[in-house]
């Protein structure tokens, strides 16, 4: 008798012992056998498969440097923030994610945004929570309405109701694609949303068709004998704001064949200039985009030294601001709908479209 149970207690023992290095060695394949997916533009996520759990990893593009890495899977280790598998309600607090998961036919997905006044279409939008903004917001409004993931822009990291809302069971994610310095790297964000919803096929295919109609565009006008020069931006208070050098705005006006007044300074961000200096280094540049004003009126009612300005003598002033939250909204995941837009501005005579998608000329 006391054979047969030393017999079962070793049994138990082995028994215990292999099944620890069973999971051992799934835990351990799970993450040594990742394959990485190779993005085409995008610097800013990086998805790796293993054999368990799907990896999301964000990255500061400044630094080089993995901020987050996320996991989507029935195995995810602990080192990795877990996420659900198949969002079905997401928080989406910037426009950008709006237009992202509009342009994968998923917004029955979303539960709220920070404002609804910010949309560009409201229509289907009826019960959309407004969760307001992100350091400001009410956690309890998230807990009541358990949304499966909270997508925030990451402006800022440290935001305290981001710890309350973990320790509550509601996770959150960063989305870097404003750091991305190529205007395809950004729409390349539309596979991790593919990713979170189980529609990586949708993404990826919408991504390639989007990357092949820019790039066509570009290809297009790069030949182009007219290369006109342009500068970008608007004032606040005493300070005009450019887009850097680095900039994917940048980039997409060397893409458009155009001669960007400011495409030798450095960084991604925007640069703060004095209004005096803006006008010095402009008076007989080509053009100007993007100002937040709808008429020549309301940009002599910000400043009226702008008169002085080459392209405002001439009417080539152009802006989105007309549709504002559209443009917002949809260009990241359109850039070819933006370069269009940009090249039929600059070279009117070499490129036939019909009408803007996002511009109007400023009167």
């Amino acid at each position: 008798m006391r054979i047969i149970l030393f017999s079962i207690l070793v049994l138990a023992v082995l028994s215990c012992r292999d099944k620890e290095r069973s999971d051992e060695v799934v835990e351990e394949t799970a993450i040594s056998k990742g394959d990485t997916i190779v993005n085409d533009y995008a610097q800013a996520f990086r998805i790796i498969e293993h054999a368990a759990f799907v990896q999301i990893d964000i990255i500061d593009p400044d630094i080089d440097s993995v901020l987050y890495q996320y996991g989507i899977g029935e195995h995810v280790p602990d080192e990795f923030i877990a996420l659900k598998s198949n969002i079905k309600q997401i928080a989406a607090l910037s426009s950008t994610h709006v237009g992202m998961i509009r342009e994968l036919g998923l917004e029955s997905h979303i539960k709220g945004v920070s404002n609804t006044k910010y949309l560009c279409d409201t229509a289907g939008t009826e019960g959309w929570v407004d969760f307001g903004e992100l350091g400001k917001a009410d956690p309890e409004l998230y807990v009541s309405n358990d949304p499966d993931l909270i997508m925030y822009s990451g402006f800022k990291l440290d935001i305290p109701i981001l710890k309350k809302l973990k320790k509550l069971g509601v996770n959150s994610m960063v989305n870097y694609d404003w750091k991305e310095t190529h205007p395809l790297g950004r729409a390349e964000w539309l596979k991790v949303f593919g990713l979170l919803f189980n529609e990586e096929n949708k993404a990826r295919e919408k991504f390639e068709k989007i990357k092949v109609e820019y790039l066509r565009i570009a290809e297009f006008i790069k030949n182009s004998p007219v290369s006109p020069t342009v500068f970008v931006g608007t004032i606040y208070g005493d300070i005009f704001n450019v887009p850097g050098g680095d900039s994917y705005m940048a980039k997409m006006l060397k893409d458009a064949n155009v001669n960007y007044v400011y495409s030798s300074t450095e960084g991604t961000g925007s640069l703060n200039l004095s209004l005096e200096k803006v006008i010095i280094t402009n008076r007989s540049t080509d053009y100007w985009i993007n100002v937040a004003a709808n008429s020549k009126q309301e940009i002599l009612n910000m400043n009226g030294n702008f008169e002085m300005l080459g392209a405002f003598k001439k009417d080539q002033v152009y802006s989105y601001f007309f549709d504002v939250n559209c443009f917002w909204e949809g260009s990241a995941v359109a850039p070819q709908k933006v370069l269009s837009d940009l090249i039929h501005i600059f070279h009117p005579d070499q490129f036939e479209q019909s009408e803007l998608h996002y511009y109007r000329q400023i009167i």
